[in-house]
């Protein structure tokens, strides 16, 4: 059934919408990989160079998701825009393998990623 032929049978009530989404879209009911390490890199330039060498020592081996999700236990929900809350952010950082994350600014250069 091409695009055409499936949008019609949408229009005229054959198809249902759910159906419909899935026949246009088949590469969009992916399971998504669950993640397992996350990777950190800490720049500070205004920083001495020792805490550098140091965040650079203590982040040269990547961390297990699961370590990640125990100290988020500890992190005050105050911290937490309205957009997601904690168990949110769980979800999010379980299932986001392959993500990548730059953060740049004049006070630090963070690199974050997931696989």
């Amino acid at each position: 059934m091409n695009e055409h032929e499936v949008l019609t049978s949408l229009h005229e009530g054959k198809l249902s919408a759910q159906t419909a989404y899935e026949t246009l879209f088949p590469h969009a009911q992916q399971k998504l990989k669950k993640a397992r390490f996350i990777r950190l890199k800490m720049v500070l330039p205004n920083e001495a160079p020792a805490l550098n060498l140091l965040l650079r020592a203590l982040f040269i081996f990547p961390l297990p998701i699961r370590l990640a999700l125990f100290a988020l236990r500890f992190v005050d929900e105050k911290h937490f825009q309205d957009a997601f809350d904690k168990a949110t952010l769980k979800k999010m950082i379980k299932y986001a393998a392959n993500t990548r994350v730059t953060i740049q600014s004049e006070d630090a250069l963070i690199r974050i990623s997931v696989d």
